[in-house]
This record gives structure tokens, C-alpha cells and sequence, in this order.
């Protein structure tokens, strides 16, 4: 609000929310209630301040780097703890403000269900954590006695159903309604945050119940789990250094998949949870200047293994229950600030003794495989009696942990199936979607259909460009979301030759990017071809020889992602695809310096000159200039699209 404010707490700063709302904050309110309290009155006081809560803040800036509003479930988890020491009606609007938005791609999670990959990077990502986020508001809704609020956001935290595909097995995107192809779970690419399929497959921990019968008939949570631990470690796509300490696709250098070796718990099988746990305090944790295999991330990867090494973990933060794992310490003590103490005592441990027989609370037995936060408060004894084999028998008779987001029933997205995005005649198009019985309604006009609109029986064909829209119903559940898809009937076919290769990070979803009638997204990762250090040189073949009238091609610049618009362009034109003229230079006015993502088209015109070869060069700047923090690095050029008019 630039604006100087005096504050009357301990205000804190640093809030990387992506990594910490996993471990380290639920970790601050068993060792030091009293510093989470600070941190989130911060927060509170920063939402009044700017009217939004942090996603991740350094010095009083937000520097809106990472995806989420993880402040949410920090907030949702004290609630649940009843920690006290806010206000949390306060909290709750709090809460709202971030899940309200228009921004990174909350307009279409909110329209559609889901985010589409055109209108949005990690769109993935981005609606699995948002739906992950909204469940926490519904959870703090109800438990503060807001039901009709609870159910408007445990909608929201179904919204995950759409991206799954039974086909494949994965959470995919989207793109213009469909699936996105090719797909690989192996690429690390923009539609996923720092990860790919395989790491963010099981991101639901609020509603595993529902996710493994998601996976019926063909597959299960259990069966999810094996096959995600055994797969290969290779990856593809573009270099992540953060996808590292690799258990088949498991990568516990960084935090996207970090409660995944606790979900075994979830299935009835804790020792497979208790094998992985060991592994990795094992092998991935060390006394030495390199001993955390990733970013320390703000205290998160520590606290993982703090968490880890005392034998639970908390798997869904707003849910005050920890899933029982197995401990790496004979004896501690948690001098817990109500002045109680809570003593853990591992019998029997040893390097090879790490399977849990029995877990005692008290001296009693403790017949599930999870602690509740309110238990470990109290304090008292924790036993674990260790034993060098597991007792699959005794563990599949424990009470498994709680993962469900409730009863209410959402009516996943239709698919909008075959049709080519652009086309010279018609083009046939087909709906379909994943639960048996729905039905599906669309509409051709551009208008938003419900159960009075066209009701889908068969494939059709379209020969006009047209946006398709499409809903779908299942008794006993709300209707899906809208989803839409627009086909382009194009006046001709066009080919591409490129001189200098588009960097295989940015294809602009297709090798034809350049000329397909579908304009880049607000984003460089959407839509748009990328040119590393090298000049676009594109020649188009018209097809025939045509009367061209002008010639256009649209360029991005954000400097920040070292990403400039091209010196100059360059259009010259042929007959015969060899001996070019009609030269024409454009010059581009844009300063390098120039804040923020913007787009600008370069043109020329033409008084109808003959040629069915145009060539278009748009000059990279080659290096980063002088001022700029990547000085003298290679510069990117993006481009799309490239319009020709013609007679």
C-alpha cells in the first residue's frame, strides 16, 4: 500500500509457502506454536496490506514465483490444531480474497473446472494445487460452521477429476478441450511445476479415497504407488536440476511428491512406507556441507527428515493426523511449550531392523497406523517395537488414516475428441467422457449449454470455423463444467521450412506453430515458438502462386525471462522458392528495457505482388545487453504467428 507501518508483533519474512506448508509449518506448531502464530499474523497483516495473502514473499515483496495460495493451508492446519492467537473469521475472508482471483489461471480453473493449457503454463500443476488449497477452505469453512461455504469449495477441491485420463493413467492437460499430444509422463515440461506426470500423479491428499476408486477398474492407488517407485529414473524434456534423489519416478529432491512414500499407509500396506522412509533418511540425508540431496527450500527438506527420523509424518496438512512411519533414533524427547513431553523410544532398532511390529501410545496399543496431533500434544510414551521382517497380517488390520473430501460427487469435464484445430474443408468431432451413463449436452453457436441444448448422440462434422461447447450430467452429482474448443476452417494449406531449429523446450505445441491460424496465450510458454541465440528464418510455400497483400508476424518480449523482440524483420517473396525480392525491412521501436510481458505484430504490405514463397526473418538481439542481469548470455527470440494475406 506504500505505505510505512510500525508492526506490534514479531513480524516475519521469507515465506517460501510452495515448499514449507508441507512439513515445516506443521512441524512449527508441535516444537513452536507460538512462532507459527507470528508468521501467520504476518500474513494476515500483509492480506490487509495488499489484500491477498502470501504465496512467497521476500523483504515485504511478493515475488510471485512459485504456484498456489499455500498460505492457505498453513492457516487451515492451525485452525484445525485450534491453535489460537488469531482471528480467524479474519483467516477465513483471508482465504477467499486468494481463491477468488482472475489471475494465473484461476479465471478458467473457476469457469471450467480445470485449467486449459493454452491459457495457462503448469496448468497441471497449478489446478491440482488450487483444488488441494480449496479443500482446506472448505475444511476451515465447516469447522468454523460456514456448511453452505464448504460446499462451494469442496466443489472446487473435486476439480482434480478433470485432468485425470483413464487411458493413460495420468494427470494430463488439457488443450482446446482434449488431451494435449504426444504425451510422455517422463518429460519435464511447462505443463508441470518442476516435475512431471509421474511426480504429480498423486498430488489429491485430501481425497485419496476417491482417487483410488478413480483408478477402478483398472488400477489402484497401491498399484499407482508400486509402479511409481519401480519405474525407471530417466527423465526427458528440458534439464530441472531440481528433480533429484530418484526412487524409480519418486524425486525427494524436491517437494512436489514429498508425502508420496507416506501414502502407503493410506492403502493398508505401512510397510512399504516404512521400507521407502528408511531408504531415504538413509541415503538421501548425511552429516556433511552437501548432506540434503535438494534445495533446503526454507526448512522444508529438513523437516521432512525431522519428521521422518521421529517416525510420522503429516501427509495432509489441514487434517491434524500424521501417518506412522518409522523412526531412525532409539530414544527423543519433545519438550513440547504446553510444558508437556512427549517420549519417543524405538526397542530393538537397529540398521536393519526397520520394520514396525507394533506402535504403543501410553502402554496401550495403538490399532491404527497414524497419530492425531491432539495425542502427541498431550505427550506421554511413544513406542515402536522394530523387527527385521514385516507382519503384512497385523498391518492390514490397522485403521487406516482419513483422505476424503466428503460426499459431494462433481460430474467430470467432457472430452472434446478428433477434429483437427484447423482445417480446409470439415472436420469431424466426437465427445466423450470418463463415467459411464452421463450425458452429454454442447452447443455450435458460441452459447453455454445446459440440459435444454443439443443432446450428444454420435460424431459430427463441422465445415465452418466453430466453437464447440459441451457439459455433462450423472444423476446424483453436480453438473461438470463447460468445456470449449474452436475449429478453424482455413482458406488453404501452408507448409514451414524453418533454417535454424525452434528450441525443443518451446514448440508452440506443434512443428506447424507458426502458421496454424491459433495465436500464442499472455504467456511464452503458451503457444509460442522459442529461438535460442538464433534468428527465426521461415519460409512459407503458399501452396500456388498468390497475390500477396501483407505479410505480419507477432513476437513477445519479457526481459526478465531474457526473452527480447527482434532488432528487425525481414519479408521477401519469390516464385520459385530460390531467388527472392520485393524486399521490405521492418524496424522494431520497442526498447530491450521495457517493463513487463507485452506482444507487438511487425508487417508490411504489399500491392498485390505474385509469389507463392514468402520468407520472413526476424533478427535475434544474439546476446543479453550490457545492463541486463544476464549480460552477454544467449537471448531468446518468441514468436507466433505469422499471417499472410493474399488474394
Amino acid at each position: 500500500d506504500k505505505q510505512i507501518h510500525r508492526a506490534d508483533l514479531n513480524y516475519y519474512t521469507v515465506f517460501s509457502l510452495w515448499d514449507t506448508f508441507r512439513a515445516t509449518h506443521p512441524l512449527y506448531t508441535i516444537i513452536n506454536p507460538a512462532a507459527d502464530i507470528d508468521m501467520i499474523n504476518t500474513m494476515l497483516l500483509m492480506y490487509k496490506q495488499s489484500s491477498l495473502l502470501p504465496v512467497w514473499e521476500l523483504a515485504a515483496n511478493e515475488t510471485g514465483t512459485m504456484i498456489g495460495y499455500h498460505a492457505v493451508p498453513v492457516l487451515a492446519d492451525a485452525i484445525a490444531k485450534d491453535l489460537g492467537g488469531f482471528d480467524y473469521d479474519l483467516t477465513l475472508q483471508a482465504m477467499q480474497a486468494s481463491a477468488q482471483q482472475e489471475h494465473l489461471g484461476l479465471h478458467w480453473y473457476k469457469k471450467m473446472g480445470f485449467i486449459p493449457a493454452e491459457k495457462e503454463h503448469e496448468s497441471v500443476s497449478k489446478t491440482l494445487e488450487y483444488a488441494y488449497d480449496d479443500w482446506c477452505i472448505a475444511h476451515t469453512a465447516r469447522l468454523l460452521g460456514h456448511d453452505s461455504l464448504a460446499t462451494v469449495y469442496t466443489e472446487r477441491s473435486l476439480y482434480y477429476q478433470n485432468l485425470y485420463d483413464p487411458a493413460s493413467g495420468f494427470m494430463r492437460p488439457k488443450r482446446n478441450g482434449n488431451w494435449l499430444q504426444p504425451f510422455d509422463p517422463y518429460e519435464v515440461s511447462g505443463n508441470y511445476t518442476e516435475a512431471n506426470a509421474w511426480q504429480y500423479n498423486l498430488f489429491v491428499p485430501h481425497d485419496l479415497s476417491r482417487l483410488d476408486s478413480l483408478y477402478s477398474p483398472h488400477s489402484t492407488l497401491a498399484n499407482k504407488l508400486d509402479s511409481l517407485f519401480s519405474a525407471p529414473t530417466q527423465l526427458t524434456g528440458r534439464h530441472q536440476p531440481d528433480i533429484a534423489g530418484m526412487i524409480g519416478q519418486y524425486a525427494h529432491g524436491n517437494e512436489p511428491s514429498h508425502n508420496f512414500s507416506y501414502l502407503y499407509n493410506y492403502t493398508r500396506q505401512p510397510w512399504k512406507t516404512q521400507q521407502l522412509v528408511h531408504r531415504i533418511t538413509r541415503e538421501f540425508y548425511s552429516n556433511s556441507p552437501d548432506g540434503l540431496i535438494g534445495n533446503e527450500d526454507c526448512g522444508q527438506m529438513s523437516a521432512w527428515y525431522v519428521f521422518s527420523t521421529l517416525g510420522f509424518y503429516p501427509v495432509v496438512p489441514g487434517r491434524p493426523e500424521y501417518a506412522i512411519g518409522t523412526p531412525a533414533v532409539a530414544r527423543a524427547t519433545l519438550h513440547l511449550p504446553n510444558g508437556n513431553k512427549l517420549i519417543i523410544k524405538a526397542h530393538n532398532l537397529r540398521e536393519e531392523n526397520y520394520y514396525v511390529a507394533k506402535v504403543q501410545l501410553n502402554g496401550r496399543p495403538l490399532q491404527r497406523s497414524y497419530l492425531t496431533h491432539r495425542e502427541i500434544m498431550k505427550g506421554g510414551k511413544l513406542e515402536f517395537f522394530m523387527s527385521a521382517k514385516p507382519d503384512t497380517a497385523y498391518d492390514q488390520q490397522l485403521q487406516a488414516p482419513q483422505s476424503t473430501a466428503g460426499q459431494l460427487q462433481i460430474t467430470p469435464v467432457p472430452v472434446i475428441n478428433g477434429g483437427e484445430m484447423t482445417f480446409l474443408d470439415s472436420t469431424r468431432i466426437s465427445i466423450s467422457t470418463i463415467l459411464p451413463d452421463s450425458r452429454i449436452f454442447y452447443s455450435l453457436d458460441g452459447s453455454e449449454p445446459d440440459s435444454t441444448a443439443i443432446p450428444y448422440g454420435t460424431s459430427f462434422t463441422v465445415t465452418a470455423t466453430t466453437t464447440v461447447k459441451a457439459i455433462a450430467y450423472k444423476k446424483g452429482r453436480l453438473p461438470s463444467g463447460i468445456v470449449q474448443a474452436q475449429f478453424i476452417k482455413i482458406p488453404y494449406r501452408r507448409t514451414i521450412t524453418l533454417k535454424y531449429p525452434y528450441s525443443h523446450l518451446y514448440t508452440g505445441n506443434s512443428s506447424m506453430a507458426l502458421i496454424d491460424h491459433i495465436r500464442g496465450g499472455q504467456n511464452f510458454r503458451d503457444g509460442w515458438q522459442g529461438f535460442h541465440e538464433v534468428n527465426l528464418e521461415a519460409v512459407i510455400d503458399l501452396g500456388q502462386v498468390r497475390q500477396v497483400k501483407a505479410v505480419k508476424a507477432g513476437f513477445l518480449q519479457d526481459r526478465y525471462s531474457w526473452i527480447f523482440y527482434p532488432k528487425e524483420m525481414i519479408v521477401e517473396l519469390s516464385l520459385d522458392g530460390k531467388h527472392f525480392g520485393h524486399r521490405k525491412k521492418i524496424s522494431n521501436l520497442v526498447a530491450p528495457q521495457a517493463d513487463g510481458l507485452q506482444t507487438q505484430e511487425l508487417g508490411t504490405t504489399y500491392n498485390q505482388v505474385a509469389a507463392r514463397y514468402v520468407k520472413v526473418i526476424a533478427v535475434n538481439m544474439g546476446r543479453c545487453p550490457d545492463w541486463h542481469k544476464g549480460a552477454g548470455e544467449p537471448a531468446w527470440l518468441f514468436a507466433d504467428e505469422i499471417t499472410i494475406d493474399t488474394n
